[in-house]
């Protein structure tokens, strides 16, 4: 009872560590489960950790790895990655906290026991509000700009401190205890720096973002303005059209007044049509849609999108960009201008994102290592797929291509 007790003072300390967590996944959507959570991370984030104590120092990891599965969402190489980033600071935390004050625990009459374990928990507490204050908002939303890539990168990096720390825990005897020191300290400064990483990386992939959706807005403003210029001549012209259009009629050729109202009502149409409710994204459709006919394309567009949607404004813009530009430019490669089509169906069901992109191609692309390689030479092309895959991956999504 009483050790139920001391780990209940780790309950503050336990709500730094969970939030910092939930900087990298989110929790899961159901009901208290925050508050679920913190009596299991607070025996995790208190552990406590000797010299040669193996069973402590692997159960703590493979406990946090635990919770992380059933608690959070995201990927399952996301939560490791996050078990990896963070674990390694309980683990050297702890370790300085109880093999460096072993000595002080037993200069401790019995009645200072709960004395003892109130300034060790005091200590973690204060260290992960530390922790928190300094990093949650600098990697607040890393899970929105992370790409896999990313992922990978900080997971190889923080390998290495995690390795090290729990060598040195379960090799060194107490005799070498000292020598110890600086290298959990390293461990220690070297996972602060991957932690100041993420936050750039989280901070550099959000300004590229944002730079794409101000060139999104951008598009859609001139795509107004276009409109507007457009309806202006329309108008303008109105007693023109609606001259020829009698003209014909009264020659009879009722045939080519018919194609040309057909044409003209076409046009008109095309000036100011509405794809779904997002602003932003209908003004994307309605840039690349445009762009389609303008190139001769037969076009088919089919959205079926309400106003909440699983996807960031952000990565739907992305999402359809570049598939789009793909699909655009793989039938600008076809010269018979007859052949040229393009199909795209979009629909959101029970907050499930799903859509069919069809294009023709003049030839199959190639395949290599399960990746399609860009017909592009210029560099810094043939991104789109990557960033689609990302993009999907980060959704927990699926996707596939195929040729026919």
């Amino acid at each position: 009872m009483s050790s139920l007790f001391i780990y209940f003072l780790l309950l503050p300390s336990s709500y730094f560590f969970t939030k910092l967590t939930c900087a990298f996944i989110p929790l899961k959507k159901k009901k208290g489960i925050f508050i679920l959570i913190l009596i299991p991370l607070a025996f995790i984030d208190g552990v406590v950790i000797f010299n040669q104590d193996l069973v402590n120092v692997t159960w703590a990891f493979l406990g946090y790895l635990l919770i992380l599965y059933i608690a959070f969402e995201g990927s399952i190489f996301q939560k490791l990655s996050t078990a990896l980033i963070l674990y390694p600071f309980v683990a050297c935390l702890n370790y300085l906290l109880d093999s460096f004050n072993f000595l002080d625990f037993f200069a401790f009459n019995d009645q200072s026991y709960y004395a003892y374990n109130l300034m060790r928990h005091a200590k973690i507490t204060f260290f992960w509000y530390i922790m928190y204050r300094l990093f949650y908002k600098r990697i607040n939303h890393a899970r929105e700009y992370l790409s896999v890539k990313a992922w990978h990168l900080l997971s190889i990096i923080s390998v290495s401190p995690l390795l090290g720390i729990t060598y040195i825990i379960i090799t060194v005897p107490n005799s070498q205890m000292l020598i110890t020191l600086p290298i959990v300290l390293i461990s220690l400064l070297t996972n602060l720096g991957v932690l100041y990483l993420t936050s750039y990386i989280a901070q550099y992939s959000q300004s590229i973002l944002e730079n794409e959706s101000l060139h999104q807005e951008r598009a859609y403003y001139t795509n107004v303005a276009q409109s507007q210029e457009e309806i202006r001549k329309l108008r303008h012209d109105l007693n023109n059209h609606l001259s020829i259009i009698n003209g014909l009629l009264i020659a009879n050729e009722i045939e080519e007044a018919k194609s040309y109202l057909s044409n003209l009502t076409i046009f008109a149409a095309g000036i100011n049509r509405t794809f779904c409710t997002n602003t932003l994204l209908n003004a994307l459709l309605c840039t690349k849609y445009n762009l389609a006919i303008d190139n001769q394309i037969d076009t088919f567009f089919h959205i079926e999108l309400n106003d909440t949607l699983p996807v960031s404004d952000l990565d739907l813009c992305s999402l359809f960009g570049n598939s789009l530009d793909n699909a655009i430019e793989a039938c600008l490669c076809i010269p018979t201008k007859a052949f040229r089509k393009l199909s795209l169906k979009v629909r959101c069901k029970n907050n499930f994102l799903s859509f069919q992109l069809s294009n023709s191609i003049a030839k199959k692309a190639v395949l290599v290592s399960g990746k399609y390689l860009s017909t592009k030479k210029e560099p810094l092309h043939g991104l789109g797929l990557s960033k689609i895959t990302d993009i999907v991956k980060k959704y927990n999504g699926t996707h596939s291509i195929e040729q026919t």
